[in-house]
């Protein structure tokens, strides 16, 4: 949370990205189906100046990267300019 925190950020940049993760291994004799991809979405909260990371959060499945945040609950005071991506 970067609403009540010790520290002074002047610009946080905010990106997510989607890994594929292992499936679950199930036979079922012989059937064929449509294999689903498997992922988590991960968001990370950086600070520009030093490049060090502030945050993550992390979802499993396919989520829009400005749902995620609003899921995080990463509470931004409103004076730290935040730069993010078009997603």
């Amino acid at each position: 949370m970067l609403l009540k925190s010790d520290m002074y950020y002047e610009i946080v940049l905010v990106d997510a990205t989607e890994s594929p993760i292992e499936r679950h291994k199930k036979s079922k004799g012989g059937i064929f189906r449509k294999e689903k991809r498997h992922t988590l979405k991960t968001q990370v909260v950086v600070n520009k100046k030093t490049q060090e990371v502030i945050c993550t959060d992390f979802l499993k499945g396919k989520r829009h990267d400005f749902r995620l945040f609003k899921e995080s609950k990463t509470y931004i005071h409103p004076d730290i300019k935040v730069n993010t991506d078009t997603g």
